[in-house]
């Protein structure tokens, strides 16, 4: 049985804007790599996002979102 919670999820899967393979409302033709990747925390500033940015999904627990955003507290 694989430990899904030594997987980094990408914010994008609970974003309220994201669309679907690798696409969303932000980057319609395709999310930045930096963003995929969970090394640029999207609730920020970064170019050509036409100023949408992360917003968690209703359906997404307090829980999940914390877990999800600890990494860029680690790289801080």
């Amino acid at each position: 049985m694989i430990n899904m919670s030594a997987y980094q999820v990408p914010m994008c899967l609970i974003c309220r804007h994201y669309c679907k393979a690798q696409r969303c409302e932000a980057f319609p033709k395709r999310i930045p790599q930096g963003i995929l990747t969970s090394k640029f925390d999207h609730r920020k500033r970064f170019r050509g996002d036409n100023e949408i940015r992360f917003e968690p999904r209703e359906d997404v627990s307090e829980d999940e979102i914390k877990r999800i955003l600890s990494v860029f507290e680690i790289q801080e």
